[in-house]
């Protein structure tokens, strides 16, 4: 693993075999959360780590404002409320930290594709991306936070703006089980996300991977199958 400052915040990396900053190219992931990924990505088997595409872990600095479509009041008293800045933190992502990444790593040698990864609240920002812009080839949501308020009505209404992206849903078919205030319906709004993608996505566009776990259970299992399914999209 290395690690890397750029547009503010400590970036850390696990960089493909034979790759050479500013004269190599290759895919880009860039994953949210990069405190949970690269924690999970730690319990992931040496031999299984071999990968066609760059990874940039990303640290929050505020998620619940950062990864939120809208402001929401918080679920507990003990949290903040959601502040609702994705947006903005889109647009960070777009015209500093992205711009730093090619710049400082790839020189004239541009990525060939880009990808955005996130778990939880992260990978409700990855999805609400593919409504806001186009700059990544793929998305990917484990365990999204799809159960957050009006979310469902949102992506039922709207239409895309990266049209062409390819996108992989994973979530635990247990997802809220548990839960006696709104993140009850996690399933029930992953099945109504998918069903809405569907609905504007290109045919073959979309992976929906349920598996029999919880929302923090086995989070380096549904780690190894999006980043498989990653590199299977980056030949």
């Amino acid at each position: 693993m290395q690690t890397i400052h750029i547009a503010g915040r400590d970036l850390e990396l696990l960089v493909p075999s034979g790759f050479s900053p500013g004269t190599s190219s290759c895919p880009v992931v860039y994953a949210l959360d990069s405190d949970i990924i690269f924690k999970a990505l730690g319990k992931i088997p040496e031999e299984k780590k071999s990968y066609r595409f760059l990874l940039v872990g990303i640290p929050p600095l505020d998620r619940l404002s950062e990864y939120t479509p809208w402001p929401a009041k918080a679920l507990h008293e003990r949290f903040a409320d959601f502040g609702g800045k994705a947006e903005e933190y889109l647009d960070y992502l777009g015209k500093e930290l992205i711009p730093g990444i090619n710049k400082e790593l790839f020189g004239n040698a541009l990525p060939v594709k880009t990808a955005l990864l996130g778990h939880s609240l992260s990978g409700l920002l990855g999805i609400y991306s593919l409504y806001k812009t186009d700059i990544f080839d793929t998305v990917v949501s484990i365990s999204g936070s799809f159960w957050y308020p009006e979310w469902t009505g949102f992506v039922k209404k709207n239409s895309l703006v990266n049209k062409k992206a390819s996108v992989f849903l994973s979530s635990g078919e247990d997802e809220g089980k548990d839960s006696h205030d709104i993140k009850k319906n996690a399933a029930q709004a992953t099945k109504d996300t998918y069903e809405a993608l569907l609905n504007h996505l290109p045919q073959g566009n979309i992976e929906m991977q349920w598996n029999p776990y919880g929302h923090h259970e086995n989070i380096p299992l549904k780690l190894s199958g999006a980043l498989t399914y990653l590199d299977k999209q980056f030949p």
